[in-house]
Parts: structure tokens; sequence; C-alpha cells
């Protein structure tokens, strides 16, 4: 939310998400080598509506190309995230007197660390003649 030139309030859309690009190529000894390409936005930072602050975004990317038989599991990681926050509150009027104001303002300090895991298993779907050949993975 933010103030426009009138002095009203309007609502901003921040968009925030994961997606991927995956690219396979079946080689002719039937390994797969994929490239991905995992991009990840999300909010940072908080809202404030007394002091019209609007949460930036954090834009998280990797590229990685990998070389695995079909059926085989890879593991992406490394993508770390760590968030410090300070709060700080204070008493109208008087957390704003020099150096008294000190006793009416509380500060808080939050620190977190988070890491994403991304779990990748392809495998190769033969074509027959009549379309694809849907092999039992679960897919019915």
């Amino acid at each position: 939310m933010k103030l426009n030139i009138f002095g009203k309030e309007s609502l901003q859309k921040i968009e925030a998400f994961i997606s991927f690009e995956i690219t396979p190529w079946v080689g002719p000894d039937n390994q797969l080598t994929v490239e991905i390409k995992p991009d990840f936005q999300t909010p940072s930072g908080e809202f404030s509506p007394d002091k019209n602050k609007i949460p930036s975004i954090n834009t998280r990317t990797l590229e990685s190309t990998v070389r695995l038989k079909d059926g085989e599991t890879i593991v992406l990681g490394g993508l770390i995230q760590e968030t410090e926050n300070t709060t700080i509150s204070k008493v109208p009027l008087l957390g704003d007197i020099p150096i008294l104001g000190e006793l009416f303002t509380t500060r808080s300090k939050q620190t977190g660390k988070s890491e994403l895991m991304i779990y990748l298993t392809p495998h190769i779907f033969y074509a027959d003649e009549f379309g694809v050949e849907y092999v039992n993975y679960g897919m019915n």
C-alpha cells in the first residue's frame, strides 16, 4: 500500500514466485543431460503503512547442467538465505525525547537462515507408433 498524489491509499501488486526452466537431452547411450535454471522471487522486508514502505523483491537464481541415467536423482542445493529483521517500537512523544527517549523505546532483532534443496528425478518415455508409451512410474 502506498499514498498517491492525492494522499489516498492505493494498493500495489507484488509478485513472488518460483519457476523452473528445464531442458533435457537424451544421448545415444540413453544418458540424460539436463540443464536446470530455477528462479526464485520472494518479498523481503516489512510493509509499514505509516511509513509508506513497500517490501522489495529478493531474486535467487541457479544454473546447472547435469548428466545422469534414467531414474537417477540429482540434488541441487546452496540456495541459502539469511534474514535479519530489526524492529523499533516507542511510546509516542516520550520515545522522541533526547536521551530519556531510550527508556520508552524497545528494540528487537530476529535472525533466520534457510536453504532450499531441489530434488529432480528425470525419466525417459519412449515413443511407439501410436504416440508415447507411458512407463509405469505411478502415472496410470
